[in-house]
């Protein structure tokens, strides 16, 4: 009987530890969903493409909310409390497609909001997934799902693809101007993924992914240029290693700049990339060594990474 209580105590005492070790739900997604918080706020492509996101959340969940509306019939309680769950999440869809709009202007804390959404929109799901009745919503549904972890991946670092979405609203043409036509869909209206000719990067098999990286590289390079800005001082140490990582930063953003217009050329990207990872170890080397811009230390590693996937993309 003791050794029973004993063995009951030792479980519970386990059991403690576990939970207190733990870290809580809302701590592991600050720590995945690591932009669009207050002190990371979204810049940039970062925030093209969630304002493009957010323009095809609100569009699929009308769609769902509408297809509900004509293919579903009955009057059971289950059938009105699915109705009125796809109205509301459509609604809250809507509400932060306009918000998103003017988020420049009043950034706030996209992580917990998204998450939120998420769960809302799983839980319609389980209520979908019950009957074959609502099979008609379901595919409408999955659209929703599939534009939410698209969102959670762009806050977690990843660079996204953006979904077609209808030529509808408002705010269309401003929302998917930064990705032309056909954005989301790769190699649509051309042969070369949109650029303009053979000459350029889309001629090689790696145009593509090489242009992702660039947009990738964009971001990483911005947000350390704005940590190093926020935290640099007044003296020569300080200002030389700031006017290093503007320089790049400015290199970075023509680049960008010019594989979005086609007008990259194959024999100038492996000098290019070369000068910019040489450009980039160095000034890493003399952050480290003169113990400056701490906070932008793991942007500009990310950035390092990617020139260095660049390097090996057109080798």
């Amino acid at each position: 009987m003791k050794k029973s209580i004993l063995a009951l105590a030792q479980i519970a005492l386990l059991a403690a530890i576990m939970v207190t070790l733990s870290p809580r739900a809302d701590a592991q997604i600050s720590v995945q969903l690591r932009f669009g918080t207050r002190e990371r706020p979204l810049v940039g492509r970062q925030f093209e493409k969630m304002r493009a996101l957010a323009h095809y959340l609100d569009e699929a969940s009308q769609d769902a909310s509408s297809t509900a509306a004509d293919r579903i019939s009955g009057r059971s309680r289950t059938t009105r409390d699915l109705l009125a769950s796809l109205d509301s999440f459509s609604q809250r869809a809507a509400d932060f497609h306009e918000r998103m709009d003017t988020y420049n202007d009043n950034p706030w804390d996209l992580p917990t909001e998204v998450t939120a959404l998420d769960r809302s929109a799983r839980r319609v799901n389980d209520s979908i997934r019950r009957s074959r009745r609502y099979d008609d919503v379901a595919g409408d549904w999955n659209n929703v799902l599939d534009v939410l972890n698209r969102m959670k991946q762009l806050l977690s670092g990843v660079d996204v693809q953006v979904p077609p979405a209808h030529r509808r609203g408002g705010d269309y043409d401003r929302d998917y101007a930064p990705f032309g036509e056909g954005a989301g869909r790769p190699d649509v209206g051309t042969n070369n993924g949109g650029y303009r000719n053979g000459n350029d990067i889309a001629g090689a098999a790696w145009g593509p992914n090489f242009r992702e990286l660039l947009h990738q590289l964009d971001i990483h390079v911005t947000r350390a240029h704005e940590l190093a800005e926020r935290t640099s001082r007044d003296d020569d140490a300080s200002q030389a290693l700031f006017r290093s990582i503007h320089h790049l930063n400015d290199e970075v953003t023509a680049l960008h700049e010019r594989a979005d217009a086609g007008q990259l050329q194959r024999r100038d990207l492996g000098p290019s990339i070369q000068r910019l990872l040489e450009d980039a170890q160095a000034t890493d080397r003399r952050m480290r060594q003169a113990n400056l811009f701490r906070d932008a230390w793991i942007e500009w590693q990310a950035s390092i990474n990617i020139i260095n996937q660049m390097a090996d993309s057109v080798r």
